[in-house]
This record gives C-alpha cells, sequence and structure tokens, in this order.
C-alpha cells in the first residue's frame, strides 16, 4: 500500500470521525430541547395578545417611567445604557 493511500484513508476517517462527531451534538441538541420552561417561554411570545398602550398621546409618561425604573436598577444591568460599560 503506498504512502498516500493511506494518508488518503486516515484523512478520510478523520472526516467522517468529525462529521459523526458534528451529527451526534446536532441530534442530542435536537431532541432535548424545547425543554418544558422553553415551551411556556415560546407560547408566551406567540400569544397574539396586544400588549396594552401607556396613557397619552405620545411616549413622553412612558420615557420618565423608564428613566425611574433605570436608576432603580443595579449596575449590572444597565449594561450599555446610557455610556454605562458593560465589562
Amino acid at each position: 500500500m503506498s504512502a498516500s493511500v493511506r494518508w488518503f484513508s486516515r484523512t478520510a476517517i478523520t472526516l467522517v470521525g468529525v462529521i459523526a462527531a458534528l451529527a451526534a451534538v446536532w441530534i442530542y441538541g435536537r431532541l432535548t430541547s424545547p425543554t418544558a420552561a422553553q415551551r411556556e417561554a415560546l407560547a408566551v411570545m406567540a400569544a397574539d395578545a396586544p400588549t396594552p398602550r401607556p396613557p397619552g398621546e405620545n411616549g413622553f409618561p412612558l420615557m420618565l417611567a423608564l428613566e425611574a425604573f433605570d436608576a432603580a436598577m443595579p449596575a449590572s444591568a444597565r449594561c450599555g445604557v446610557r455610556g454605562v460599560p458593560c465589562l
């Protein structure tokens, strides 16, 4: 058997092994999800209930409410808001 055939067969076996490992991970992910909590979250997102609109003609009262809420949030939750660094 020539050296090129051995290298080709080793490469082919490695490639088949990598593809089989990726397929196994993909199949495992497809079989184990969605979990019960994920199904509940999907049901909430799929619900066609409209979100309630704030009173008023524009979003100014809502903007003021968000600023008060923003100040009450811990710094770790305000990542990227008004110049707060994320790291």
